[in-house]
């Protein structure tokens, strides 16, 4: 094993062990170090530079192979820029718990739950939802494990050129849902394992196709198609996750009861029109009369439609940290 210490801007450091043959940038990957990398490795956008005091010269993270012990300077603060938010670290940093309900002596017996679930590129937001009275028991959010691999779609797009590569991201996101799923039950009192679950989710077309293990290529290039736009139903063993893997986020005995709860993920429009922006249409009623109403999501990816009772037209761009780099020149 390589061992790589990580000096802050302000001398703190981290040390880290790592097998030897793979990047720097792979290297702070493994333990949730993020680089706010707009290319995901493929060293164009220059994010990831750092300071090698062997070597005496900056060099991009993304290009450099770990092969000795090093000392890595980089250009941010390791107590605020190396935590990949989870439960069991930082589950507090954009997440929140309401209120457990006061609703008293209802007739709960043909009550169950619902888990909605927003896979952004930046985060994932869900919600605890007891569905007769369409009652929000619990959130939960979470910053995007993917992060690591770079800050916007297009990058974990270039990332996922492999399939051992997309697997990877499809189990970091997978992971922040489990943990999500979890914190979301163990939060709530007095949870009825005989009341049925079931779980809903959307999302920005890429996220949705790599949370199914589908090839996200040819979102990334013209005529930006992607696999698979209707969604479906599923159950969370039909998305081929490993056991052990499942175990490391979500105990046995949850998982049982989960494992038979259907996931239902909504369907999209177009590579770059999710269901996030459609479901929000369709929760306003947009475009239901003579009058034209815009509706506008602001996310890592921006979407706009426009629509009334005759026509619609819809488009995005990107939002967030897309121009980071070329406004630092």
């Amino acid at each position: 094993m390589i061992e790589l210490k990580i000096i802050d801007t302000q001398n703190n450091s981290k040390i880290i062990s790592v097998n030897s043959g793979i990047t720097l940038y792979e290297a702070f990957a493994t333990v949730g170090i993020i680089f706010n990398a707009n290319c995901s490795g493929k060293g164009i956008c220059g994010a990831c530079k750092v300071y090698i005091e062997e070597e005496k010269e900056f060099i991009l993270a993304c290009k450099y192979v770990v092969t000795t012990d090093i000392h890595v300077r980089v250009n941010f603060l390791l107590s605020k820029e190396n935590k990949t938010a989870n439960y069991n670290e930082d589950s507090t940093l954009v997440g929140m718990k309401f209120p457990q309900s006061t609703k008293k002596n209802q007739d709960n017996s043909n009550a169950f739950y619902g888990i909605s679930i927003d896979i952004g590129t930046t985060t994932i937001g869900m919600a605890l939802i007891y569905i007769p009275q369409g009652e929000i028991l619990n959130t939960y959010g979470v910053y995007n494990s993917q992060r690591v691999f770079g800050a916007d779609v297009a990058s974990r797009i270039f990332y996922a050129d492999s399939k051992d590569k997309l697997n990877e991201l499809k189990k970091y996101v997978w992971k922040d849902i489990l943990t999500g799923i979890r914190t979301l039950i163990e939060y709530q009192e007095k949870w009825d394992m005989n009341k049925t679950l079931s779980i809903v989710i959307n999302g920005n077309t890429t996220m949705l196709n790599i949370l199914k293990g589908y090839d996200v290529s040819g979102i990334g290039r013209y005529p930006f198609t992607a696999v698979d736009l209707l969604g479906g139903e599923s159950y969370i063993y039909e998305f081929n996750l490993e056991t052990d893997f499942i175990y490391e986020y979500i105990n046995k005995d949850l998982y049982d009861y989960v494992k038979n709860a259907v996931v239902k993920i909504l369907p999209s429009a177009s590579a770059y029109i999710g269901s996030d922006v459609i479901s929000g249409a369709a929760y306003l009623k947009l475009g239901q009369t003579e009058d034209y109403e815009m509706l506008i999501d602001l996310g890592t990816n921006g979407e706009i439609i426009i629509a009334n009772n005759k026509m619609g037209v819809s488009g995005s761009t990107a939002c967030g940290p897309a121009f980071e780099q070329a406004l630092k020149g």
